[in-house]
């Protein structure tokens, strides 16, 4: 069911704009606490919606963002990288979401449940052409292309269904490691390698390792077991720095609770 309407605009599809928009403008993570307070500052909470309680004892408001938040978080726009801390995922970044864009990509997947299909977030965007989710998906702070500036509304669809690799690649003979996730790693490994000058500096990235999934959640769960477990050796995006002996370690682990159809390193 959807939201109290106010203006024509139910609340939970407002606010699923306005937690996007808020944690563009608090850095791109922050706390709960941090993204209703910048709601209210901005004026996006309705007055109604922070007035009426719950059953619960909590604010209409409160419940209203944590529908948006897991909308969000269900179509892949948001992560919690931590308990009470909110995160833009690399295509959240770069998503400019209206209130009715919301809307249209909550029945969009709703629809598609109700046919036994399962899409977690959305790639096709009206009238422009997307980059593959996987490259997306990935989109880093570092050398990575970034999205074009432009104003967009829209949604976006994808299915979680068919084979997905989890990846290791390396950056030339260094330590630097790449974890990832794609349905081709073959052109996923092009996409990273078109931004990087190997012609001066005569290193690019390679694969070391891959393991593959049914489905691109098994392989999206495997990925964040390496970089949780490696949260230390983080720099930017899903880049580590660490040794050979550290990353391979982990490494193994996941690939000992992999499928028996399993093919990796």
């Amino acid at each position: 069911m959807p939201g109290p309407v106010i203006d024509n605009v139910p609340s939970r599809y407002r606010y699923m704009a306005g937690v996007l928009d808020s944690l563009r403008a608090l850095g791109g993570t922050a706390s709960i606490g941090s993204v209703y307070d910048w709601l209210i500052e901005q004026e996006i909470a309705y007055p109604n919606d922070l007035t009426t309680l719950q059953a619960d004892g909590g604010s209409r408001f409160h419940k209203e963002v944590r529908w948006a938040r897991k909308e969000l978080f269900d179509a892949g726009l948001l992560r919690a990288p931590d308990r009470g801390t909110w995160a833009l995922t690399e295509i959240g970044l770069a998503t400019q979401m209206t209130p009715e864009a919301a809307r249209k990509m909550v029945s969009a997947r709703a629809s598609q449940r109700r046919r036994g299909k399962v899409d977690v977030t959305s790639s096709a965007i009206s009238g422009q052409d997307q980059a593959p989710v996987e490259e997306q998906h990935h989109r880093e702070l570092g050398p990575t292309t970034g999205p074009v500036p432009s104003d967009w509304s829209g949604q976006v669809t994808r299915t979680t269904s068919g084979p997905t690799w989890t990846y290791l690649v390396r950056f030339g003979e260094r330590d630097v490691w790449k974890i990832g996730h794609a349905a081709n790693i073959s052109e996923r490994l092009t996409e990273l390698n078109k931004h990087v000058p190997s012609e001066v500096l005569g290193e690019s990235w390679s694969v070391v390792g891959a393991l593959e999934w049914t489905d691109a959640t098994a392989a999206y769960v495997a990925e964040q077991r390496v970089l949780n477990q490696l949260k230390p050796y983080r720099t930017v995006g899903e880049r580590l720095r660490c040794s050979e002996e550290t990353i391979k370690l982990s490494w193994h682990e996941i690939g000992l609770s992999h499928p028996p159809q399993a093919d990796g390193t």
